[in-house]
């Protein structure tokens, strides 16, 4: 019949297009650790400022006689030069500086100060400007300014290590070095009392996340990611009475994750891609704020604490996929209202899904693949109108594939291979129109490919190989355009192949 001649894999059909779902889901090309308050409140700002530099930032126009004496009368300005001297060339002319364009350095492109009457610099927010250079042999200038609040020269291209002297300098509160080419290990002067917000991801920094940390007690925001940090989690960490956002993905901490206290007040806990070990602590239930909770690729054994949930009311995303937990899922998670997405996959997982799925009303991923499940897939399914990601396959689940599935109208891919699924295909799964991708292959089914799947008219894959179905090809079939990819070899199908079949579809029909 119909197929690759090659007999392809369940796993191997359906291993890289998940993946490739997962990297977008997750990675840092989609997901993205919550921007800082000083990110999100001037960067707006800091983009106009780039093209129109007689446009004031947060200093209102004072007459031209006092914007110059000001330039002339306090170092603020001349500490600004000096830092764009100390850049290398290419990056001096990236930074439009000019007394004679804006005598007032209050209007100069990311700089902001304290008001009119006070011109001392509050915040330098250099974000995404281009600039290079070693990052140590500039700082002092920036420190010059003893009234600084706000640093922030994310996503550039510095180098060199991170500077000893930002732990002393100025007043400094948020340091967002982000997203540059920063080697070395963190240096433990950084963490000061006054610190609110530091984030030094996606950057080339090794070494331990040094134990001074706890001395951050006004804390609300870490992010330590994409980097080659090692070690254990400082146990301290997770006691700062503030911290609210915290990211150490993909790096290489080892280790067991510490106990969460009872006044924790973590929001986004970002842990994926380590290899982080032991079993999840009873005491995450303590974090009652927590929203968002990736731990995916790692270590982590043993089953989930059922009491974990009964405290975690307001967590939105739950991703633990690719880590070695064994046992039930608890049935305290299936009462989380707000669960959006659910990603377990790649765990020692048993037991079934119960119809208590249906109290996750806002859940729009359900993704349980390569576990140990058995049992049906529950009817209350159809109740989530918000699902548009289910993926099943590579379990033991058994019975037939309810009818009820055709009301999740939102479907866009449902992933059901190398399952013992039994019975027929339901003609309500044709009334999914927005599925994109229906793969039931590997499976048990039986009976006729239903005369309606033609209504499925944005259906891209359909792999319905290697089952029990019989009868003809439905001449259905011939209006799927979309179509791009159809197996149906290795089933008890009669009669002749529907000519119409991948005419005129676009981008056209790649495998038949």
């Amino acid at each position: 019949m119909m197929g690759n001649e090659e007999q392809t894999t369940g796993h191997q059909l359906a291993s890289p297009q998940f993946q490739e779902w997962l990297w977008k889901t997750i990675s840092r090309k989609q997901w993205q650790p919550r921007k800082s308050s000083i990110q999100c409140s001037t960067q707006a700002a800091n983009l106009r400022s780039r093209h129109v530099l007689a446009t004031p930032l947060l200093c209102s126009p004072l007459p031209s006689v006092s914007f110059s004496f000001i330039s002339l009368n306090i170092p603020a300005a001349s500490y600004l030069l000096q830092f764009r001297s100390s850049l290398p060339k290419s990056s001096q002319h990236l930074l439009p500086w000019n007394k004679s364009d804006s005598p007032s350095h209050c209007q100069w492109p990311g700089v902001s100060c304290y008001s009119n009457d006070d011109p001392e610099v509050k915040s330098l927010n250099l974000s995404g400007y281009g600039l290079s250079g070693i990052l140590a042999n500039s700082i002092s200038h920036v420190c010059s300014h003893k009234h600084l609040l706000s640093l922030d020269l994310s996503i550039n291209n510095f180098t060199g290590g991170i500077p000893q002297l930002l732990g002393n300098c100025s007043r400094l509160s948020t340091i967002l070095l982000n997203d540059n080419g920063l080697q070395g290990s963190i240096p433990a002067q950084i963490f000061s009392k006054q610190l609110l917000e530091l984030n030094l991801g996606t950057n080339l920094l090794w070494g331990t996340i040094p134990s001074e940390v706890r001395l951050c007690r006004n804390l609300e925001y870490l992010g330590l990611y994409n980097n080659f940090l090692s070690g254990e989690i400082p146990r301290e960490l997770f006691s700062l009475p503030k911290l609210k956002f915290l990211y150490l993905n993909t790096n290489n901490l080892t280790g067991t994750l510490p106990n969460f206290p009872p006044s924790c007040a973590i929001s986004d806990l970002w842990i994926h891609e380590n290899a982080l070990s032991g079993s999840l602590p009873h005491s995450l239930g303590n974090c009652r704020n927590l929203t968002m909770f990736f731990a995916s690729y790692n270590n982590f054994g043993g089953i989930i604490p059922p009491e974990i949930f009964k405290g975690l009311v307001q967590l939105e995303f739950l991703y633990l996929d690719s880590n070695k937990l064994e046992g039930q899922i608890p049935e305290t998670l299936w009462g989380l209202g707000e669960l959006k997405e659910l990603v377990l996959s790649g765990n020692m997982l048993n037991g079934s899904i119960p119809e208590r799925i249906a109290q996750c009303h806002q859940l729009a991923v359900l993704s349980l693949s390569s576990n140990n499940l058995v049992g049906q897939i529950p009817p209350s399914i159809g109740s989530l109108k918000d699902l548009y990601f289910v993926s099943l396959s590579d379990n033991m689940l058994q019975g037939s594939l309810p009818p009820e599935v055709g009301n999740c109208s939102s479907l866009v891919e449902l992933r059901l291979q190398n399952n013992l699924i039994e019975g027929r295909i339901p003609s309500e799964v044709c009334k999914l129109e927005n599925l994109e991708v229906f793969h039931l292959f590997n499976n048990h089914i039986k009976g006729r490919i239903p005369q309606q799947i033609g209504r499925m008219s944005n259906l891209v894959e359909l792999a319905l190989y290697n089952n029990s179905l019989t009868g003809r090809i439905p001449s259905g079939i011939t209006h799927l355009k979309k179509l791009t990819f159809l197996s149906l070899a290795d089933n008890n199908l009669t009669g002749e192949v529907p000519s119409e079949i991948g005419r005129n579809n676009s981008p056209g029909l790649v495998k038949l």
